[in-house]
């Protein structure tokens, strides 16, 4: 024995060596065939039989002298064999156990009163614990001393051992109530071995069994068990267990194929624990639950009856390790494989999990777990076993985990679970419920053990949950992940994501608020076409979230200031898509259609280089096949078809079609929800909801909310948008946008009527079940505030249909209400739904609206643009304060274009929701639920929102700009408007493009939808207020780009109200129509101050030639201004048809006129320049017009001529009596046929008819005409004064009166101007009742005008300087108004005493004296000027009567005027017409010129005022050529030139639009590089192209206006030639213009205005012109009285022309008897004179100015080409008029002198001939100079009549009278035989 071993090394020895002499050397123990039974009071409780059991052993003591060890152990060797069982022991000891086929029963019912009799009856007082203390000793103080004996020992030798069990089995019965159960395994193999190594550990392990049995030494065991299992049952047979192997049989609730756990020692005090297992089966059910509790039960008897053992186990708890400390000290590995867990409640409900593989593994402070292949699936147990499969090939999985790791600290509690790929999960009511039973089995099953075994509590549930306040749960998934959601037996949903990151922590338990964060980076909802999303989530998904608050039993919290204070969120999106799919018809409806438009480019290109080769090939080979070049056609359509089909092949193979219909797309989204304590709890949420909307009333019972929320929300996005389809541009852009504030909300809780039944399917075996959800609705009340840098939103007719379908596809996401009621329109929902306050500062707000029917249009739309806009929008109104532009987008020179520009714009919108109660009283909604509706309801519409619904909107629109002072100057930032005449033209074809019908969008039995149509906001409106006020404004306008012509508006401040209402008319007619909406105006007030109109023109270099470039200096001329323009409109308003009822109802209005315009201080001028731009203007206008019009399809319809229809066609006329022509059949003589005996024509004909109706009217007419005027005045012959002096007016319609108005005319060949004033001008406009007209009733609408106190002023002189400028020297309004002479006023100023007062030509000026002759002209800015006075305050009146063309339907008037008689009348009774009729009547009318103004006025009157321009002189000599050219050619000949020539004018106008867009781009270009040759080169070019264009356009458009009114008047001529032949339509007076003077007074003065020549005085002229149906018309000329007066000093003859007493054998048949006096030189004189030559020369000097004198021949040839061409005269007739002449020759006797001759100018009438104006004037001259000059030869020689001539000189007259009377051709006897100078010509 070595010396330095211990001291107990050597105690130890000593034992063993004492005990090696009593030690058996070879020991056998052999039992066999052996039973024990127990007995209890001679019954037998037990039996056991063992059929082999043997034990040997062998020792022999150690071998000292061969150990090189520090001590030997003697050799002893144990061998158990219940068929082997071996024990040696030699320093190694070595255990081997061998068994089997051992089977145990344990029956409790006879063991346990057995035990309990013979071995637990008596009680010891022995403690195990002591009795082991005493063996083992008391513990040494020194680390490394063994304890004890045994434990020393174990420490000397190495223990090594094997166990081998097989097949053994056990069957355990515990009462006749539960069922048995056996438990066995095949196969159970275990080794072990602890060495005996001499190298200690660094520390000793803390394990007490670890020390007790390891020590020092390191250790390892190892078990393998085979096929074990458990069954409620018998004990399994073989064959049982080679099925567990592969099949799951039920109620095995155990069964482990195979298991191999490793355990050895590791380290200092570690250890490493290896296990794997493989097949592992467990199976839950009700039966096994019951077995654990009776055996738990079984136990506790046994544990009741020794309290000493219940002593044992609780100090052996009590001296358990921690677990976490055991898991830090041991460092394991598991592994299972094919594991399935079957949970049973009964018959039908089974869950089971499969799992391919998990792992767990320790270290380091770390558990690691690993999940593959794991899934959770429902079974039915009907079977009597389960084939078990892998993950991969079950199907319907509940839950389906491919990979998952999960990794938790040890020490801070921390856990991450990362799911790596595939996770899916599948949710249903049935699983649910399924679950539910499963947990309440187990419940009961816990429930059953709790009262059996006291749980521990206290430390580990501190422990535990102090544990759960400081971890920290990460999860993240890194493949994809979903749920799918079987919701019913039609809608399963699905949620998947790809990558998500959650992480959740929870702090100290005192830690009150808490925040949770969610980052997303891709949110993603797509929603595929004709999916009802509606009905599978919002229906019915919902209603399983109901459903499962009741089945847990959820009921509502208190929502209290002490509720717990819910934790704030930040929700993080990186990228937001919600998406709804399209119909994939329309998708592939759309790609055909690219694909074809780019098929036909395509095929055009191969037709062309087809064309090619064929003329190569004809020019190759002269003599080609017949049919050869129409083969190749046909192969190359055969071609293009094959192409075409290919192409659509690949086109849907290529790439998947396009599928997205609306999508909403949002990128870095930030939320911020947070909650305040003081807006938690019901009270305060209220008060803030009370506080948002204070307009709302509160119900006086208070309301109870079943949702109530209130949160300060902070959220944020980079960029949103609205996009439809694949259009380029958006429908919503939004960017930088930021919003903050307060949201509350709150759903009321539902009354018994709101609450609707759903039905819950469950499935088997629990089949379905009903539930009651609210059908109300979840308000919204908002205090936000908004910033935003860029908003644009986009709408226009073409997306309408798109904008349909995506509502359409919207109801199947959002469901629309279940209430029966009609459902709201979108405003009424959203005041229902929100409320509260949103105001917004938005940088740049951007509306565009489209002007094309393309919905991929980017470049046709106006754009209307809010900068630095504040958007206040509360309840019912909305404020704008901004900058707002409107600009036109076009692909031209005039995009980008500001057409509008308002700076400091404030636009107010007051709604006014007209419904039957309170329209903010929204809290008195309540839905009705479908199968609870009122009693009430059955006879009537039922409609829960009758009282909430708006029936109509009162609109109050407010637009006001002021100036802005931080601006500068006010002038420079003020509403400026720019407009083109491509702008306007523009505005046309977009307000064409909005009038027109949306067409309905699936709507009918095809698609099943029969709902009505939704109201639209545009016909909801019923009244709309506007007021409008401008500070200042400026309005620019241009014919085109170029800036060639134009004008310019510059107006002071301009205020407008008017209030407009909206009636829908209903259509009357067999069709089905919408109703008609009108709009009506109420009233309208308006005032305009300090307006100016400027027109502008640009300089041209050469008179009459257009300039092609775009930057040319442009020139202004003043036009117009006024000092004020007030308008207004009455309020009264006719409803509807009132305007053509004849009845009194608007009595009390009639004499107030709707429409009341005053224009005060008018000043215009019309110049040479203006007339020019003006004419240009209109005419580029009417160019515009004209050519639209002759573009359309209406163009070539078939001309009627007779439209009308009238009511009275179908009736039947009086055939009792012969039937009269009207009055102008009679009177007019070409309706006359010429013959040769007039005596037969008048004693047998149409003559003869009227003599006889004459005689047969002479017993009871007694009216006879007379020629005689005395009783009926002139006045009442006028037509037009006639018409419009009826008392038939229902209302005055428009009353516009001018104050102080003055108008400026300057002529272009003379100096100086002319300067018209009035100081009040009116012009009443009169609606009159409804009157007949060719047998159809007709509208009759009468203007009356006048004129008072209207001057006429001209300048005096003229200067060099001719120029206008601003400076003009209008006149003041005390010359313009009348002053009353009866006033003494005060002392005029010094001009006005020196000049000539308020006389005709007196001189009005603002300097006194003349000016001198070097100084500039009267028009100068040094404000000199002298007028003279041309006219004295006259009055002036024009009455005009028009009547409509097209009928009135008597159905719509209250009262009908009777019908014309069809009488026969006589021939001088006028029968009333309804006759266009104008009246022109000047009074007073005193006139006074010099020779410069009288050539002024003529040059006003010939270049101004009839003024016709050459290019219209030119167009009407081409129209009359084309006319003739065209009179060789039919109608049907006409139409095909004309179509050509309208493909011709399409295509110049396609071609102008395609170098617009040219030019546009190269603009473009240009403006980023402005230095670029090329391009300004190639803009010049377009430019000329540009204007070329123009020119053609221009003149082929001229040309086809020309072949249309060509075309339209040969079929009009057609029709009348028709018309004519069946004698149907006589021809009528259309139009009557009638001139009339009442006083004339001229005089003409001298140079200087003062000194007089000559007075002119006329009265009663008259000057009739009627137009007939025919195109013929009638000229009437009548004077009353003419005087002239000569002026001039020392004259004879004062009187030059003045009227003689009327005789008594003077016939007066409408004719003026003058006496004329004329001089040698046809000037008038008076009596002879020796002076008479020196008279004629100084007579000449003064009169020659006032007339154009005739020097050569030529100067006639031009008066003839300026004349007129023929014209065919049909009737003439110029009554006789005798005067009285006086001529004085040259010398002091001339034989020429005569005094007082009586000549007669001779009756002139002349019948069907074609002359021109100048020949009719020349016959006249010739026939009257003819008579009467032998009438002067006559009485010039006194030759003496006698009396019987003179009694003939009136038979002429008698003949004349019978002559108009019959005509020509009636009268009897030859027409040589008149005498007395009456002439004759045919």
């Amino acid at each position: 024995m070595p010396k330095n071993l211990p001291q107990y090394y050597k105690e130890d020895e000593n034992i063993l060596s004492r005990f090696t002499a009593i030690i058996p050397k070879n020991f056998c123990l052999k039992v066999e065939d052996s039973v024990l039974t127990g007995m209890r009071d001679s019954h037998t409780d037990f039996n056991s039989t063992l059929q082999c059991f043997k034990l040997n052993m062998w020792f022999s003591p150690s071998m000292r002298a061969q150990e090189s060890t520090a001590s030997s152990v003697p050799l002893l060797v144990w061998s158990l064999h219940v068929d082997d069982f071996n024990l040696d022991y030699n320093d190694v000891m070595t255990f081997n156990v061998l068994l089997d086929t051992l089977a145990v029963t344990y029956n409790h019912k006879d063991i346990h009163p057995w035990v309990l009799t013979n071995f637990l009856t008596t009680s010891t007082n022995q403690d195990n614990g002591s009795v082991l203390n005493t063996t083992l000793g008391p513990v040494p103080e020194e680390r490394n001393v063994p304890h004890g004996v045994w434990e020393r020992f174990l420490k000397r030798c190495t223990l090594r051992g094997y166990i081998d069990l097989q097949n053994v089995s056990s069957l355990i019965r515990l009462t006749d109530e539960v069922h048995p159960a056996s438990i066995g395994f095949n196969r159970t193999d275990v080794k072990f071995i602890v060495s005996q190594l001499a190298v200690s550990q660094d520390s000793q392990s803390k394990w007490p069994l670890s020390r007790l049995v390891f020590g020092e030494r390191h250790w390892s065991t190892e078990l393998l068990i085979e096929s074990l299992y458990c069954r409620l049952g018998p004990t399994a047979h073989v064959s049982y267990i080679h099925t567990l192997k592969k099949h799951h049989c039920w109620g095995t609730p155990l069964f482990l194929g195979f298991v191999l756990l490793k355990l050895r020692s590791h380290g200092p005090d570690q250890a490493k624990f290896n296990a794997m297992l493989d097949t592992l089966r467990l199976e839950w059910s009700p039966p096994l639950g019951s077995f654990i509790t009776q055996g738990l039960r079984c136990l506790l008897e046994y544990r009741c009856s020794n309290n000493s053992t219940q002593k044992a186990t609780r100090k052996h708890l009590g001296q358990k390790m921690d677990t976490q400390r055991c898991l830090e000290l041991c460092t394991m590995s598991i592994k299972l494989t094919d594991v399935n867990t079957f949970l049973i409640a009964d018959k039908e409900v089974c869950i089971m999990l499969r799992l391919d593989c998990t792992t767990m593994e320790t270290e380091a402070g770390k558990l690691a777990v690993g999940v593959e292949g794991a899934k959770l699936v429902t079974l039915a147990p009907v079977r009597s076993r389960y084939t078990c499969i892998k993950s991969e090939e079950l199907q319907n999985a509940m839950v389906y985990i491919k990979l998952a790791q999960a990794d938790h600290e040890l020490i801070n509690g921390d856990t991450n679970v990362n799911l790596l790929e595939v996770v899916q999960a599948a949710w249903s009511t049935n699983l649910h419920l399924k679950m539910l039973t499963l947990a309440g089995e187990m419940g009961a099953f816990l429930t059953g053990l709790a009262a059996l075994k006291e749980m521990p509590t206290g430390l580990n549930k501190t422990y535990e949950k102090s544990k759960v306040l400081s971890s920290c749960l990460n999860l993240r998934v890194k493949g994809q992940i979903g749920l799918g959601i079987t919701i019913s037996s039609r809608h399963r949903m699905d949620v998947t994501s790809v990558v998500l990151s959650s992480t959740a922590e929870d702090g100290e338990i005192k830690v009150r608020i808490l925040v949770g964060g969610v980052n997303i980076e891709l949110f993603k909802a797509s929603f595929p076409y004709d999916h009802n999303y509606a009905e599978a989530i919002q229906n019915e998904f919902v209603s399983i979230f109901k459903w499962l608050k009741l089945m847990h039993k959820k009921k509502k919290v208190p929502f209290t200031v002490d509720s717990p204070l819910p934790a704030d969120l930040v929700i993080k999106v990186k990228e937001f898509l919600f998406e709804m799919s399209d119909d994939p018809f329309e998708v592939r409806l759309r790609d055909n259609y690219e694909l074809l438009e780019d098929e036909y480019k395509e095929s055009l290109k191969r037709q062309k280089m087809l064309d090619m080769k064929v003329a190569e090939l004809c020019k190759a080979h002269l003599l080609l096949p017949a049919g050869k070049v129409e083969e190749l056609y046909a192969s190359l359509n055969k071609k293009n078809a094959e192409i075409y089909i290919q192409r659509s092949k690949q086109m849907s193979r290529a790439a998947p079609p396009r599928t997205r219909l609306f999508a909403w797309l949002m990128n870095d989204i930030q939320v911020l929800s947070l909650a305040d304590p003081s807006m938690h709890g019901a009270e305060n949420a209220v008060r803030v909801m009370t506080e948002i909307d204070p307009d709302s009333p509160w119900p006086e019972e208070g309301l109870e909310f079943t949702t109530l929320w209130c949160r300060s929300i902070c959220a944020s996005c980079k960029e949103w948008k609205f996009q439809l389809r694949d259009f380029p541009q958006p429908l919503l852009d939004i960017r930088d946008f930021h919003i903050w504030g307060r949201l509350v909300g709150a759903e009321q809780e539902a009354t018994r009527r709101a609450k609707r039944g759903v039905v819950i399917e469950l499935g088997d075996p629990w089949g379905q079940t009903v539930i009651e959800r609210s059908m109300t609705t979840l308000k919204f009340y908002h205090d936000f505030n908004c910033e935003i840098q860029h908003i644009s939103y986009a709408f226009g007719p073409c997306w309408e249909p798109v904008i349909a379908q995506c509502n359409l596809s919207f109801e199947r996401i959002s469901p629309p209400s279940q209430d029966p009621s009609p459902p709201l329109p979108f405003w009424d929902k959203m005041r229902l739904l929100f409320h509260g306050r949103l105001t917004m500062f938005m940088h740049q707000m951007t509306v565009l609206l489209h002007a094309s029917l393309d919905p991929y249009n980017t470049t046709e739309e106006m754009e209307l643009t809010w900068s630095d806009v504040a958007m206040d929008w509360t309840n019912a109104k909305v404020v704008f304060k901004g900058e707002l532009n409107v600009y036109v987008r076009t692909a031209s020179k005039y995009d980008d274009c500001r057409m509008l520009h308002l700076p400091n714009l404030k636009l107010s919108t007051k709604l006014n929701w007209m419904c039957l109660a309170d329209p903010n009283d929204h809290h008195s909604v309540m839905p009705c639920a479908p199968d609870k509706l009122p009693e009430y309801s059955s006879n009537q519409e039922h409609d829960s929102f009758r009282a909430f619904r708006s029936q109509q909107l009162d609109v109050n629109i407010s637009l006001e700009t002021k100036p802005n002072v931080s601006r500068g100057s006010p002038e420079l930032d003020c509403p400026v408007a720019l407009l083109y005449g491509s702008t306007l033209r523009w505005f046309e074809n977009l307000k064409l493009i909005l009038s027109g019908v949306t067409r309905p969008t699936r709507r009918g039995a095809v698609f099943h939808n029969f709902r009505p149509r939704k109201i639209q906001l545009s016909r909801h409106y019923k009244r709309i207020h506007l007021l409008l006020g401008l500070h200042r404004y400026q309005v620019y306008y241009w014919m085109s780009f170029a800036m060639q012509r134009g004008f310019e508006l510059l107006g002071g401040r301009i205020s407008s109200c008017s209030e407009h209402t909206l009636n829908i008319v209903s259509v009357v007619g067999g069709l089905k129509h919408r109703p008609r909406a009108e709009w009506s105006i109420v009233y309208m007030n308006c005032d305009l101050n300090d307006a100016e109109i400027w027109l502008k023109s640009a300089l041209q270099e050469e008179p009459g030639k257009e300039v092609v470039s775009l930057r040319q200096p442009v020139e202004k001329c003043y036009c117009l201004s006024v000092g004020k323009v007030s308008y207004g409109r009455e309020t009264t308003l006719p409803r509807h048809g009132d305007l053509l009822n004849t009845s009194e109802k608007a009595g009390g209005s009639r004499d107030t006129p709707t429409h009341r315009l005053v224009v005060y201080d008018l000043k215009g001028a019309w110049t040479k320049s203006n007339r020019d731009v003006a004419f240009a203007l209109f005419d580029a206008f009417m160019k515009t017009k004209q050519l639209k019009k002759n573009l359309s399809t209406e163009a070539l319809k078939n001309f009627r001529g007779d439209s009308s229809s009238t009511p009275l066609k179908s009736r039947t006329r009086a055939t009792d009596g012969p039937v009269t022509p009207p009055p102008s059949a009679i009177q007019n003589p070409a309706s006359v046929h010429a013959t040769p005996s007039p005596m037969t024509k008048l004693q047998s004909g149409h003559a003869a008819t009227m003599l006889q109706q004459l005689i047969a009217e002479a017993d009871n007419k007694a009216v006879v005409f007379s020629d005689d005027l005395s009783v009926q005045t002139r006045e009442q012959h006028l037509q037009g004064l006639v018409a419009c002096q009826e008392d038939d007016v229902m209302h005055k319609n428009w009353l516009i009166a001018l104050v102080n108005s003055q108008v400026l005319l300057k002529g272009c060949e003379t100096k100086g101007y002319v300067i018209l004033s009035a100081a009040k001008a009116e012009i009443l406009q009169r609606v009159h009742r409804p009157t007949w007209k060719d047998r159809t009733l007709v509208s009759k609408t009468t203007w009356v005008g006048s004129l008072e106190c209207m001057q006429y002023y001209a300048t005096v002189s003229a200067g060099e300087n001719d120029t206008l400028d601003e400076n003009i020297m209008w006149l003041t309004v005390d010359n313009i108004q009348e002053k009353d002479s009866t006033v003494i006023a005060d002392l005029p100023d010094v001009p006005q005493l020196v000049g000539s007062g308020q006389s005709v030509g007196g001189v009005v000026s603002e300097t006194v004296g003349a000016s001198s002759v070097g100084e500039n002209p009267p028009l100068q800015a040094s404000r000199r000027n002298i007028t003279h006075f041309l006219s004295l305050m006259c009055k002036c009146e024009f009455f005009y009567a028009g009547f409509g063309e097209s009928s009135i339907d008597p159905g719509n008037l209250d009262e009908v005027p009777p019908p014309p008689s069809e009488e026969v009348v006589g021939p001088w009774e006028k029968r009333e017409k309804a006759v266009d009729a104008f009246t022109l009547m000047h009074y007073d009318l005193d006139v006074c010129t010099n020779s410069l103004q009288y050539a002024m006025l003529l040059d006003v009157v010939n270049n101004l005022l009839l003024y016709v321009e050459p290019r219209r002189k030119e167009a009407y000599e081409r129209l009359q050529r084309m006319r003739f050219q065209l009179q060789l050619h039919s109608v049907e000949d006409q139409r095909r030139p004309i179509q050509q020539l309208q493909t011709q004018v399409r295509s110049l106008v396609s071609k102008l639009r395609r170098l617009e867009k040219d030019t546009h781009l190269v603009q473009r270009a240009l403006a980023e590089d402005p230095l670029n040759e090329e391009l300004i080169q190639e803009m010049e070019e377009l430019e000329r192209q540009v204007y070329e264009c123009k020119e053609l356009l221009n003149s082929q458009s001229e040309e086809l206006d020309m072949m249309l009114s060509c075309y339209k008047e040969t079929q009009l001529s057609a029709n009348q030639k028709l018309a004519t032949m069946r004698g149907d339509k006589p021809v009528t007076i259309v139009r009557a213009n009638e001139i009339c003077f009442k006083h004339a007074q001229w005089r003409l003065t001298e140079a200087d205005g003062q000194l007089g020549i000559a007075d002119l005085v006329l009265s009663n002229f008259l000057y009739t012109k009627n137009s007939k149906s025919d195109d013929s018309g009638e000229h009437l000329l009548e004077l009353g009285y003419i005087r002239m007066t000569n002026l001039l000093p020392n004259q004879v003859y004062k009187e030059v022309l003045s009227p003689t007493e009327i005789q008594s054998n003077m016939p007066i048949d409408r004719k003026a008897e003058t006496r004329t006096l004329i001089d040698g030189e046809g000037v008038d004189d008076v009596e002879p004179d020796g002076k008479g030559k020196k008279l004629k020369g100084s007579r000449k000097s003064k009169e020659t100015n006032f007339y154009v004198p005739i020097v050569h021949k030529d100067d006639v040839e031009k008066m003839k080409e300026r004349a007129e061409k023929n014209k065919l005269f049909i009737y003439i007739k110029i009554p006789e008029v005798p005067v009285k002449v006086s001529y004085k020759g040259n010398k002091e006797k001339n034989l020429e002198d005569i005094r007082d001759f009586s000549l007669v100018i001779p009756t002139l009438e002349y019948h069907n001939v074609t002359w021109t104006w100048l020949d009719l004037l020349l016959a006249m001259k010739n026939d009257s100079r003819r008579v009467i000059l032998s009438q002067a030869i006559k009485q010039k020689l006194q030759i003496k009549m006698n009396r019987g001539s003179v009694d003939e000189g009136a038979s002429p007259q008698e003949e004349d009278k019978a002559r108009m009377l019959f005509g020509l051709r009636h009268m009897p006897g030859d027409t040589k035989s008149l005498k007395r100078g009456v002439f004759k010509f045919k």
